[in-house]
């Protein structure tokens, strides 16, 4: 008989990852998780050896594995849900939750390992929840990349702008350019106005170092992700906004157009 490929301590282990990731992923990019991703699969391989070898059963191990991941994972969630919530239990919520978690744990050892039968019912279930659970994750990452990358189509088309130079330059003596962004720093008027703050005497540090002060500066957008896409991008986002439309709130596009 064909043995059932134990594969759901894996996915149990990448589930909570992704998860969360797809949760955040407005604020949070793939990069992110690549180091977490190896340090809980790796974990659960070695553990997962290690049971398989005392049990002399993968399948047997897989389980104590994810049942081990379940209870770690679940904690915060259990203990936020009746200890830091409207309905608070009375007690010492870490001490009663974590003899609870360990009298689970310990319960399914002693369970596990006088099974006879039924671990190949048990790991093809465990499988299956496994692989439901990663991929609705999955298709929510999936379907989030797919909107923000055809949110970006076209967006740096920049064919009808033309860039001429006043004098001719020497691609040697280019000078290095250094875009400062002072997020949210207002201009002297609005200091004086708003906040009844004189900021003459520094701009006229700078002026005497021989920056150009713009007094009546105001940025293309208020919020920075948009006025920093746009300005990087050399345009303006009506094109952009059209194409996403009103009702579009993800911020990784903008980042992107920024990175970019």
């Amino acid at each position: 008989m064909k043995r059932t490929l134990v594969i759901h301590p894996f996915l149990f282990a990448l589930f909570p990852i992704l998860f969360i990731y797809a949760q955040n992923i407005e604020v949070l990019s793939l990069s992110h998780i690549w180091t977490s991703s190896l340090v809980l699969l790796g974990f659960s391989l070695i553990v997962l050896l290690l049971f398989a070898l005392v049990l002399r059963s993968a399948a047997r191990a897989g389980v104590l594995v994810s049942l081990f991941l379940l209870l770690f994972f679940s904690y915060g969630v259990v203990h936020r849900a009746l200890w830091e919530g409207r309905t608070k239990v009375p007690g010492s919520g870490t001490q009663i939750l974590l003899i609870v978690w360990v009298v689970i744990f310990v319960g399914g050892v002693v369970l596990v390992s006088r099974m006879r039968r039924g671990l190949e019912e048990i790991t093809k279930i465990l499988n299956l929840v496994a692989v439901i659970l990663v991929m609705f994750s999955v298709a929510r990452i999936g379907l989030y990349e797919f909107r923000t990358r055809s949110a970006l189509w076209g967006s740096h088309n920049v064919d009808g702008i033309r860039l001429v130079p006043e004098i001719p330059l020497q691609a040697d003596k280019l000078p290095n350019i250094y875009y400062i962004i002072l997020d949210g720093y207002a201009r002297a008027d609005t200091l004086e106005e708003l906040y009844n703050y004189d900021n003459s005497e520094f701009l006229g540090f700078l002026e005497q170092k021989g920056f150009f002060v713009a007094d009546k500066s105001q940025s293309n957008y208020a919020q920075t992700a948009l006025s920093l896409a746009s300005t990087l991008s050399l345009g303006y986002l009506h094109d952009f906004a059209s194409r996403v439309g009103p009702e579009f709130d993800d911020r990784q596009p903008l980042e992107r157009m920024i990175k970019d």
